[in-house]
């Protein structure tokens, strides 16, 4: 038995092995770290879009009718287990209308104060995680706006986040 192998002193081969191993594991580790990131961030934007492009167009409907004949004209917030819900509140905050589907319950509105345009988690009257809008509509007979909130269910959208990491 030689001196080094008493001693236990690693040999210059075994050395570099483990520097290049933990190097490598560090790079995917940092590299999954930023994927990871840069995937949240754009799956949660496309998200805000399509919410964005929903409550627009349901906050234009509301500014031309009632908020009665609006609800009328919305037929796909009037089908039973579907993944869209609407509240509207006055400028109280308090709800003056609620979707069909949502069994008479309001979305709720975010803590704090509202600013023009606010994207937020919420869970949804069907009990499944959602995200929720909240803009201001304008009335057009009075001074005063109300407050509108739009949410979808997230869970496709966190089903496909989940499957792009898997992959």
């Amino acid at each position: 038995m030689s001196l080094s192998e008493v001693r236990g002193d690693w040999s210059i081969r075994r050395r570099l092995v483990w520097q290049l191993t933990l190097a490598m594991g560090f790079t995917l580790t940092l590299v999954f770290l930023v994927l990871d990131y840069a995937i949240d961030r754009e799956m949660y934007a496309r998200l805000d879009h399509f919410l964005d492009v929903r409550a627009s167009a349901l906050a234009s409907q509301l500014q031309v009718r009632t908020p009665e004949q609006a609800a009328k004209l919305l037929p796909e917030y009037d089908l039973s287990g579907h993944t869209d819900f609407f509240t509207m509140y006055d400028t109280h905050k308090r709800p003056i209308l609620r979707s069909v589907n949502s069994r008479g319950q309001a979305l709720r509105l975010p803590e704090g104060p509202l600013g023009r345009l606010r994207h937020y988690d919420l869970f949804l009257p069907d009990g499944h995680p959602g995200r929720a809008i909240v803009l201001r509509v304008p009335r057009a007979e009075a001074a005063t706006s109300d407050w509108l909130v739009v949410a979808t269910e997230r869970g496709d959208w966190d089903l496909a986040e989940r499957r792009i990491h898997l992959a």
